[in-house]
């Protein structure tokens, strides 16, 4: 620790290259012995300096001697002291460690100091409020976020607004939707006028709609709601249309028949059954490992993860030891059969030859498996076409749950009881396997490979110039799975 000054001269320049940029990270970050890189990746995500009150309240489980991993990280010019206080040598050295992890992993390390923050500093929370906000905030845990911003002082809530996006029709009947969220909002602490306008004039302000819809004013579209008590969101009436449609939980309006035509309700055009062998991912020949691509949920690194797989009889394998499994894209509207397959991790079944697919599958809606072995995959893919859309559960190689969705593949024109017990009936199925990351069925697979900004490098159904199907969504350069 003594000889910190001395490491001044080997910091990185402000400006060059992103080529020598990256290369000169790698060899950097490269000489951080592995155990070591718990420790910086929880100083990454902490910020660029390091609070080590709140470092050294983390379990040491999680990162063993944080005296020691200072010594190692300032010794290879990672870390440093600048008046007293640790920091990264360079933002771009903090950027690389955090491309490193995962988006679960990120949300789990933020989760993490934001308890390590309010074990340190609890008897002085307020004193860093805005920070214990931002880290339960950074984690998808609103509900521990808004508190702390609350305590903050935060007085202009315009800038906040709730969404329901994607809610399954089960949840949906337990706990509601906007109606949940505004109940949860005031409960937290946000003044009450605040969370109805986060859920009204907030939205339409946000989408440059606000002079059409978000408000009860001349001019403007509203449908409206009653209600018996403001602060727990008691809902008397709702008005839909300029007609009384529910009162006290119940609809009142009548029910419309349809008749879907064809083309609404036979959209799985895969073309024939497939088989395990389409899920095989064959290595380059004589190899008895390769390099391949690994993706992740919500992945949104530049450069495209790899690992090493090894190689059994020309056929790349999984690596359930590693929770690597597999995903793919099945195109469901050419008839071609056309499939993406890559390696996969953060999400999916751990149970041998067990697999979830979905016909659901942002944004393209092409069907998308994950699973732990080929054969799990054609089982759920083909009850998927068989079904004419929806989400199927396999478990050791059987057929165990499944949800019909056959208008589009996408919704479902049962009563909306018999669907949500569909629904959980299948989760509760899945209560029963080994799941890779959150225990219990995998809801998030439906957004496993969105193909909207922020996110990067996607899978998705093979095209011409892209046998692989993987794709970098902001320049459309390609690469292969396996090397």
């Amino acid at each position: 620790l003594g000889q910190i000054g001395q490491l001044d001269a080997s910091r990185l320049p402000s400006e060059f290259s992103s080529g020598g940029v990256l290369a000169v990270l790698a060899r950097r970050l490269g000489r951080v012995p592995s155990a070591a890189r718990p420790f910086l990746h929880a100083a990454a995500v902490f910020g660029k300096e390091l609070d080590l009150t709140v470092l050294e309240s983390l379990p040491p489980e999680d990162l063993g001697s944080v005296e020691e991993h200072l010594t190692t990280c300032a010794a290879v010019a990672v870390l440093e002291i600048s008046e007293n206080r640790w920091r990264f040598t360079h933002d771009k050295l903090r950027e690389a460690c955090l491309r490193e992890l995962t988006e679960a992993e990120r949300k789990t390390w933020h989760l993490r100091i934001g308890e390590a923050m309010e074990r340190a500093y609890h008897h002085e929370r307020s004193r860093h409020a805005a920070q214990l906000g931002y880290h339960f905030d950074q984690a998808d845990r609103p509900e521990r976020a808004l508190p702390y911003f609350v305590q903050k002082g935060l007085t202009n809530w315009s800038n906040i607004s709730l969404v329901t996006d994607d809610r399954n029709v089960a949840d949906t009947l337990k706990i509601g939707t906007m109606n949940h969220h505004i109940r949860l909002a005031i409960q937290m602490g946000v003044p009450t006028i605040a969370a109805y306008q986060m859920a009204t004039i907030n939205p339409a302000r946000h989408a440059h709609k606000d002079d059409i819809v978000g408000s009860i004013a001349p001019g403007r579209y509203a449908d409206v709601v009653l209600l018996s008590s403001v602060d727990d969101v008691g809902i008397k009436y709702v008005f839909a249309n300029g007609k009384l449609a529910a009162q006290d939980g119940k609809y009142l309006l009548p029910i419309p028949k349809i008749d879907w035509p064809e083309w609404a309700t036979d959209t799985i055009n895969i073309g024939r059954e497939v088989t395990a062998k389409d899920f095989e991912i064959r290595a380059p020949d004589g190899k008895t490992t390769v390099t391949a691509a690994l993706q992740a949920p919500m992945y949104r690194d530049p450069k495209q993860k790899t690992t090493t797989l090894s190689v059994v009889d020309g056929v790349v394998q999984n690596d359930l030891s590693r929770e690597i499994i597999k995903i793919a894209i099945v195109d469901r509207y050419t008839g071609k059969a056309n499939i993406g397959k890559m390696f996969w991790t953060g999400l999916g079944p751990k149970t041998p030859n067990s697999a979830v697919a979905s016909s659901i599958s942002h944004d393209l809606h092409n069907i998308i498996v994950v699973g732990s072995s080929d054969e799990a995959m054609a089982t759920a893919v083909n009850e998927v076409a068989r079904l004419k859309g929806g989400v199927v559960l396999v478990d050791r190689g059987k057929v165990t749950g499944e949800m019909r969705l056959e208008i589009g593949g996408l919704m479902t024109s049962r009563p909306v009881n018999e669907a949500a017990a569909n629904l959980e009936s299948m989760w509760a199925k899945a209560d029963t396997m080994e799941w890779i990351g959150a225990p219990g069925f995998p809801k998030g697979v439906i957004f496993a490979m969105i193909t909207c900004s922020p996110f990067t490098w996607r899978l998705v159904a093979p095209y011409p110039g892209n046998p692989s199907g993987l794709v970098l969504l902001q320049t459309g350069e390609t690469m292969p799975v396996v090397w």
